[in-house]
Formats: C-alpha cells, structure tokens, sequence
C-alpha cells in the first residue's frame, strides 16, 4: 500500500507564512498550500438618491417599517410585500431608496443580521428599448439578481419558472430587501415575490388589479405638503440668503409657486434651481413666465399630470429649460434620443462634439436639477427625459436624423469596443465595420468605460437593453451594417450575463429585419445566436428550428469559420435533449473544422467540450483521452509563449493557463470515474498550483471536491475533509446546492 494510502495517516495544520495560507502536511512529504478563499461580499444595490432631506413621507415609512417588522422579523418569518403608487415626479424612486435603508437599519437593530438589497428599474428598461409597449424580459432581470447573489452565470437555470424558483429558495434562505421600480401588471411583479423573511417594495403609477383583488398592502405617496415644500425650495439657496427673503416678501405667490409645482418634488427642485441661479428672478416674475410661456404642440407635450387648474409640470420643466445657455440647451434637446434615462459618458462629446463644452453642459444640466447625478453617471428623471423627447421631436426632420446618425455611430463604436474588450479579440463584424462607426463620431470617440473586461462587461451590459431600439435607428437610417454591427458586438455580454430573452430578441430582429436575402453568413452567425439564447432561455422546440436553419445556411454559405460554432450549438442542444452521441459527432465535426484552419485554441476548446460529452456518456476512458490531448496542447502552446513580454502575448498564456486549469479539474474527473484515484487526486493537486487569486472561486472548489472523492478513496480522511470542506464551503455560498449534494453524497455526508 502506497504511503498515503494508509488509513490512518498522521496529519496536522499549521500557518505558513500568512494566516490566510493553510498548509496541509502528510506523511508523504508534499506540502499543499490551500488559500483561504473569500466569501462573498453582501450585496446592497440601494443607494439614497440626491434628492435632498426634506420629504414629508413619515407615516408610509412607518407603515411600510410596522409590515416589515410584522412579516419579515416576526417570529415566524413571512413574505412581505408592499406596494407604493403615485404620480410621477412625486419621488417613489427616492421614497423606495429611504425605506430599504430604513428596513436594514431594523434588521440590524433585532440582531437579525446582514441584509441583502436588490434593485431594478422596469421603467427604465422600457425607455431603454424605446417604447412603453415594449416587453420588459423579466426572466433577464431575474438572471441578473441570480448573478448579484453571487450565482455563476453558468450555473444560472434556463427560464423564467427555473430562475424564479431559485430566486425564491436564495430568498428564503436571507433577508433581503427588492425595490422594483416602474412596475405596470402582476405578471412583472410575481417572479419577483421574495421568500420568508424578505420583503419586495414594488413601485408604479397606478393600481395593480391582482395585487388590490390579493389585499396587497398599498401606500399611495401624497405630494409635499404646503411647509415641506417651501423648505425644499429653502434648500436651493446660497450664502446670502437670496432665495429665503424672496419667499418670505411674497408669501402669496410662494405658495402659488408650489401649487403649480402641484407639490412634487421634481418640479420645486427645477423651481429652486431657478430662482437660486437667476438674480433678475423673484416669485411674481417666476409665476409671470410661467404663465405666458409658449408651449408645444399638444400631441407632443400630454403628460400624466392633470392639466387646466391642476399642477402643471410641463411648463416648470419647458421653464427651467429656458434658462439654460445655448450649448447646454442643445445638448438637453440633442440627449433627446439618446435611450433609456440613462446619460452614457462620452456621448455628451460626441453630441457637442467637444468633451470641455460636454463637461461644461452637463455641469449646468445638473445645477438646473434637469439631470440628475446619483453618484455613477448622469440620467433622466422620467418627466424630464420625456419633455427632451418631446423637444426633439420637433426638429426638422434633417436636423433630427442627423442626431440619430450621431447617436447610432458612438453606441455602435462603444459596443464594437467593448466586444474587443471583453472578448479579447474581434468579432467578424466587428472587425469590419467597428473602426468606421468610430470614425463617424464628431469629435472622436472617446470609450465610456476603462480599458478592462470586467469595466467593459458592465458598461455593455447596462447598454443592452437600448440595442432593439438603436437597431430600428439604423435600419430608419438604411445602415444595415450598423445593425449588425450592434447586434454581434453585444453577443458576448448577452450570453456572458445570460441575457436570453434580450438575446433572442435582438437576433430575430437581426435576422428578420437586418440580414441581406443572400448573406447566408450573417444569418447562419444570427441564428445560431439566436438559437443558443433560447436554449439557454429553456425554449428548446425553437431553438431546435433556429439552429437547424443555421446549420442550413452555414453548409450553404461554404465558410467552415461558420459552420464550426453553429455545430457546437447543435451539439448543446442534441447533449440537453439526450442524445448525447449525436452531440459528440457534432462536436468531433466542429473541432475537424477548427484543426483545418489552423485554430489550436478553438481545436483545444472543442476536444475539452468532448471530454464532458464522454463522461456524459458513461465512458471515462474517452473522456480522460480527451482531456489528455488539451493538456498536450496547454503545455505546447504556454511553452511557446514564455519569454514573450508583450501584453498580448501575457493574456494569451493567462488564456491558455485558465483553458488548462478547467481541463485538469476535468481530467481529474475522468480518471476518479475510470477508477484512477492516484491520477485523479494528482491532476486535482495541478489544477490547484495553477489557479491564482483572480480565478472564480468555484474553480477552486471544482477541483477541491475532484480532490477530496479522489483522497476520500485513497483512504486520507484528513484530506478529503479539509478539500471537502473548502469545496462544500464554496458551493453553498453560490447557490450550488447540486454540487455540494453530489459531493456529500460522494463521500458518505
């Protein structure tokens, strides 16, 4: 019997070094250096809005406080929901904000622990894609609080009942605390319903039929009353008490002024601002102005609010306008299309064409409260962005579709940057078309984001929802190619942060709307896009249409660099509907087509693919061959690149460490099946010298538990119980409960 097959071998732990390095000593004389990995950070997504202090909603905090500490902090646990109405600009966003601090702040009080907070904004979607009528794809939001509570993007389940039932399980299982904003029926607000002890703040403009017919609690926000509201406009002044003495020498028309502010928070600010920046101004001349100024058409300026004797915001907002410079005004017309509330950096500049006249612009949009910064970027108040809208919509015709053209050409540039970013290299189309939407932006486009996968991610991941919208620009615009453009580019990021419903979206439209009749290329490329987002989505019937019609335009087009993903595709889809060995001959097929051009990264990527296949399959031997032949190639082509100092050639070797650390874990695997314990606990122990900080924990605790079944068999219990532990460890703080039940179930836990 080898040494470290003995039973009871003599093991102890001892620090090495730093407290966060645990060296585990053996027998057999190898020291393993385990880090001590990270938990999770807690996630808090909720941030108090610049809005200023003064808001008179003491009684909905405390009815909102009393049902939270009823339901969620009671002693038996229960769902809490609540929901908030009112109209707009009365300050829900900000109300929402205020009372999920306040219900963390009562959590931590009870000694009940952490809080998670989570926030969506459905309204803000919807500006994004361009119309009210558009459909919020509620099953890409939910994938999205999966990923912030920490859930690997992979491990995400496919469809909105999956992810619903795991968002309700994590739910149970923490506190946490959802605002979702802009919410119009019951359908976007089930999916959403928190689990014990949690509590979901839905917020919207009108009632929600199922949630009254349910006895949802709701608290409909009342405006500022007539003392909380002349404080408000109190805020605004400066050192010499200007903006105080003119509310006090005409008290009538200060509470005039906030009569036509209909008392919302939104219009006094722009009130405020205006009185505080212009000093020929008092409240006579204000109410004077804002009487007699012109309005626009009717058909563009109908807003929520009551008009004739009610509050009419619509003139405050023109109002606060008027008193901006040139440049700024442009730019607030120009910003008009820009979509969704959100105001990206760097389209500013290419709007004005000048980044010091943008910085300058925006300075006064913001001191005007007719944008507002919360501290990550610029963005829209619903009402504001909607009177933008409305301003450039009365443009000549010309004029507006030159915005538009300015508009499509810098998103279209950043999307292609990012896709080179975060993807490491260039996608087809956007090797051929992404420097010339660069060089259409006036002024020269400058990136929104550093110059680094994860600040790319995010930034195109934030943009995603405007691409349906910004691809009928192009399509109005007869720039077909920018269509596409906007289309490939983002594929990364979509399948990246599963994105599926988005996704499926944007490429039925790329291959209705966008694709030549005889570009087989782009539409083998689109479809198979599309194919694997419903896939991914759970929609498996459809997929299977879309990827057959793929496939059909790939053979037709005779581009082998086409044919090789949309047979990976085919395989995935043949591999999740059981037909595993028609999987692997789709697969085997692809990596031919990869050796013929010469792509040994591709060939490699494929062959790892066909090992998981195999073991599926039920035969380690083919698996573990695989995977052998992948390290052949790691060890080759890292070898070939030492020595190389170029940034290039240093993310290629880290690319080719990362493909090898994944292949080892897996080839451990394969060996632990074919009944190899030694090899397997051999190739786990490589797996783990190789990972490094930055890797995602869960490769950690991959080739942790490959170590820990393989120590279990040698008969080193000390072993596998610290590898299990660190595994298990890891697994639970991911949400993946499969693995970790795998795994006990392994070793008899």
């Amino acid at each position: 019997m080898a040494e470290r097959d003995k039973p009871n071998v003599s093991t102890h732990n001892e620090l090495s070094g730093s407290a966060r390095d645990v060296m585990q000593v053996g027998e057999y004389n190898e020291h393993h250096h385990y880090p001590d990995l990270p938990r999770p950070e807690p996630v808090w997504d909720i941030h108090a809005e610049s809005y200023g202090e003064f808001v008179n909603h003491d009684g909905a905090r405390a009815r909102a406080a009393a049902l939270y500490s009823e339901k969620a902090l009671g002693s038996r646990p229960r769902p809490a929901l609540l929901h908030v109405l009112g109209p707009a600009g009365v300050g829900k966003t900000a109300f929402g904000a205020e009372v999920a601090l306040l219900l963390r702040d009562l959590a931590r009080e009870e000694g009940a622990g952490e809080v998670t907070g989570l926030y969506a904004d459905l309204a803000g979607v919807r500006a994004a894609a361009g119309s009210a009528e558009e459909l919020v794809h509620v099953s890409d939001v939910l994938g999205d609080f999966l990923r912030r509570l920490h859930m690997p993007a992979e491990a995400v389940p496919d469809g909105l009942a999956a992810r619903r039932e795991a968002f309700h399980a994590i739910t149970g299982n923490r506190r946490t605390v959802v605002v979702l904003e802009g919410v119009t029926g019951l359908n976007e607000v089930r999916p959403f319903e928190t689990g014990p002890g949690s509590m979901l703040i839905a917020t919207g403009r009108t009632a929600i039929k199922g949630l009254v017919r349910r006895q949802v609690p709701c608290i409909r926000l009342p405006a500022l009353a007539e003392e909380p509201a002349l404080r408000l406009l109190r805020g605004f002044d400066s050192g010499d008490g200007r903006v105080h003495r003119l509310l006090r020498e005409d008290p009538e028309g200060a509470r005039a002024l906030v009569a036509r502010c209909g008392g919302l928070p939104l219009a006094l600010r722009i009130a405020g601002a205006r009185l505080a920046r212009d000093p020929g101004l008092d409240v006579a001349g204000m109410l004077h102005r804002l009487d007699t100024a012109p309005r626009l058409p009717e058909e563009l300026d109908r807003l929520d609010e009551a008009e004739g004797e009610g509050p009419r915001v619509a003139e405050v907002i023109a109002f606060g306008r008027r008193g901006l410079s040139a440049r700024a005004a442009e730019l607030y017309t120009a910003l008009g299309e820009c979509p969704g509330n959100r105001v990206p950096a760097g389209l500013a500049s290419a709007l004005l064409g000048s980044a010091e006249e943008a910085r300058a612009a925006l300075a006064e949009l913001t001191d005007s409260s007719l944008l507002a910064w919360d501290g990550t970027g610029h963005r829209w108040e619903p009402l504001i962005r909607h009177d933008a809208r409305a301003r450039v919509q009365a443009l000549p015709d010309a004029d507006r579709r030159r915005l538009k053209g300015q508009v499509l050409s810098w998103y279209a540039a950043a999307l292609a940057h990012a896709d080179r970013v975060v993807a490491g290299a260039r996608s087809r189309v956007t090797a051929e078309h992404g420097d010339g939407a660069a060089d259409r932006v006036p002024g020269g486009y400058r990136a929104p984001f550093d110059p680094v996968p994860a600040a790319a991610r995010e930034w195109a991941g934030g943009a995603a929802e405007a691409v349906p919208g910004l691809m009928r620009t192009a399509l109005d615009l007869e720039r077909g190619a920018d269509a596409l453009l906007l289309a490939e580019s983002l594929w990364p990021v979509l399948h990246e942060l599963r994105r599926d419903s988005l996704a499926a979206e944007v490429y039925r439209r790329a291959l209705e709307d966008a694709v030549g009749p005889d570009d087989r290329a782009a539409a083998a490329r689109m479809g198979n896009y599309r194919g694997r987002a419903l896939l991914d989505g759970g929609a498996a019937d459809e997929a299977g249409e879309a990827i057959a019609a793929a496939a059909a335009a790939a053979e037709a087009s005779g581009d082998p660099r086409v044919l090789a993903p949309v047979l990976e595709t085919r395989g995935l889809l043949n591999e999740r509907t059981g037909r595993v060995g028609e999987a692997i001959g789709d697969v085997e097929r692809a990596r031919e087509i990869q050796r013929g051009l010469g792509n040994v990264r591709g060939e490699a990527l494929y062959g790892y693919q066909l090992a998981a296949l195999h073991l599926a399959a039920g035969d380690p031997g083919a698996a573990a061959a695989e995977s052998e032949r992948v390290a052949s190639a790691v060890r080759r082509e890292i070898g070939r690149l030492e020595g190389a100092e170029s940034p290039e050639a240093a993310g290629r070797r880290n690319d080719w460490r990362s493909i090898g650390v994944r292949n080892a874990t897996r080839l451990g695997r394969a060996l632990l099946a074919g009944g190899d314990a030694e090899g397997a606990f051999a190739r786990a122990g490589e797996a783990l010298e190789s990972l490094g900080a930055d890797d995602a924990p869960v490769r950690w605790a991959d080739a942790f538990a490959v170590r820990a079944e393989a120590a279990h068999a040698l008969g080193d219990r000390a072993e596998a119980g610290e590898c299990a532990d660190r595994a298990l460890r890891v697994y639970r703080d991911h949400h993946l409960h499969g693995r970790a039940e795998a795994l006990c179930r392994a070793l008899g836990i």
